[in-house]
């Protein structure tokens, strides 16, 4: 219904799995939703006990197997879920603030989109902490690259 109101949204989400009492059926409802919802990003745990929280006296009964596969199966929608996101924005051009040096990749800066989506491009140093104009040419699940717009 958000989308339906306010357009295009970015929503993330955290999730842990093997909670004490979860069932496939329960767990199978989390993918559906990860499905449906379409999120940009998520982050997903294997749920173990933590002292002094209201979850450390319920008896651990999901097994670490059923713990890692359900990880591992709600990590490969969201990673497909996440590379769909950002595919959407290929060919487009989005506002970027820029936050400084890119750490990671062959170009030179990092930003990102008011959506909070990662975007790595080329562009002088003097663009840190301005908003840019960037062609967005290739994604990843993780990441957004593009050229700067230049205004000359």
């Amino acid at each position: 219904r958000l989308r339906e109101i306010a357009g295009s949204v970015s929503l993330a989400s955290d999730f842990i799995v093997g909670f004490p009492g979860e069932t496939e059926e329960d767990f199978l409802q989390t993918v559906d939703l990860v499905n449906r919802a379409g999120y940009k990003n998520s982050f997903i745990f294997k749920y173990s006990p933590r002292e002094g929280t209201s979850a450390a006296g319920l008896p651990d009964d999901v097994s670490i197997a059923d713990k890692k596969r359900r990880n591992n199966t709600l990590l490969d929608f969201q990673k497909a879920s996440s590379l769909e996101h950002n595919r959407s924005f290929v060919s487009r051009v989005a506002t970027v603030l820029v936050d400084g040096p890119s750490k990671k990749g062959p170009l030179g800066l990092a930003g990102r989109t008011e959506g909070e989506e990662i975007v790595i491009f080329d562009g002088p140093e003097s663009l840190i902490g301005s908003f840019v104009d960037v062609r967005i040419t290739r994604a990843t699940a993780i990441t957004l690259f593009g050229q700067w717009q230049s205004e000359g």
